[in-house]
This record gives structure tokens, C-alpha cells and sequence, in this order.
């Protein structure tokens, strides 16, 4: 398959491109080859993130939440998923969550998670949240512009800075 035109974006930077209708067919497509690949450690994947929202602008990075059922999981795991290039370049490893990114420039964020991570709950509480509610959406895009714009090359500082937004959706809910 051919990746959508405008998916990817250098490490660490920070750009919001129009929605592309073809980012939900781009996971679907990258689920079914981790499933051939590690389906037997990863119980489920979820699309997350703005991406996963139809209409919605995004930093065109498919956000994949794979829920596994430890985090101590195999070397020959993080092997296979190098092999398909996750991990090549980066893996960040956190108490709830381990993060690998795949493409040069990123294409894919993969986070492994147990179901019972409530990072896991709060990325699809809030992913639920805008979908279901336009409004919320377009304050969240505006957000996201004014961000991108203060921050292009310091993703770090443009995440830190949505937080606040992100944790009155999640409580409003």
C-alpha cells in the first residue's frame, strides 16, 4: 500500500496538515501486519489520536495503542518489530507504556499497553470525547494551530503545552 501523502514528519517537530481520508485505511493496513507479525503478544490495537478522528487536523502520525498483556515482553518481540522498522530509531521506555516509532520521517507511533493502563483509558476516553462532540474538536484543532506555531520544532513543548486542555475534556466526561 502506498502511505497517504501527507503522513510523516521529521522527529521532534511539530506541523498540523489537513485530514486525510486515508489515515484510518494507513492503521488498518499497519494493524493486520503487527497482528501477522506479533498477534499472538498483542491482544488488541487501537487508533488513537487525532488521525483516528474523521475530519479532524492532525500531525500526520498514525498513534496505534497496542494492548499486550505485560510489559515485560520478549526480546524476540522487540526483534520482530525492528525487523518491520519500530524501534529502529527510537524506543522510549516508561512504567506504563513502551514507545516505539517506526519511519524516517515518522510515520507510526506504537505504544504498548495492558488493559489495565490508564494512560490506555485516557487516550480513548479522549479520542471518544471529540468524535462525539464537534465543538470540543474545533477548540482542540485551534489549539493544536496556535501550538504548532509557537513550537514547530519542539514537540515536547507543544504536547506539555495541550495538557490543560486535554485534562478539562477528560474531566468533563
Amino acid at each position: 500500500m502506498t502511505l497517504p501523502v501527507n503522513l510523516g514528519l521529521r522527529r521532534g517537530t511539530v506541523s498540523i496538515v489537513n485530514y486525510d481520508p486515508a489515515w484510518p485505511t494507513a492503521f488498518a493496513v499497519e494493524a493486520i501486519a503487527l497482528r501477522l507479525l506479533v498477534g499472538e503478544h498483542v491482544q488488541r490495537i487501537h487508533h488513537f489520536g487525532s488521525t483516528s478522528i474523521p475530519g479532524a487536523s492532525a500531525k500526520p502520525i498514525i498513534d496505534m495503542a497496542g494492548v499486550v498483556p505485560e510489559l515485560l515482553l520478549p526480546a524476540k518481540i522487540l526483534i520482530q518489530l525492528q525487523r518491520i522498522g519500530y524501534g529502529r530509531e527510537w524506543i522510549h521506555i516508561l512504567p506504563d507504556r513502551i514507545c516505539l516509532t517506526k519511519g524516517i520521517p515518522v510515520t507510526h507511533h506504537l505504544y504498548l499497553v495492558t488493559q489495565e493502563s490508564p494512560t490506555l483509558r485516557a487516550w480513548i476516553s479522549f479520542r471518544d470525547a471529540l468524535r462525539a462532540s464537534r465543538h470540543h474538536l474545533r477548540q482542540y484543532e485551534s489549539l493544536k494551530l496556535v501550538l504548532a506555531g509557537q513550537h514547530p520544532h519542539n514537540r515536547m513543548a507543544y504536547t506539555e503545552a495541550k495538557t490543560e486542555f486535554i485534562r478539562k475534556i477528560l474531566e468533563s466526561e
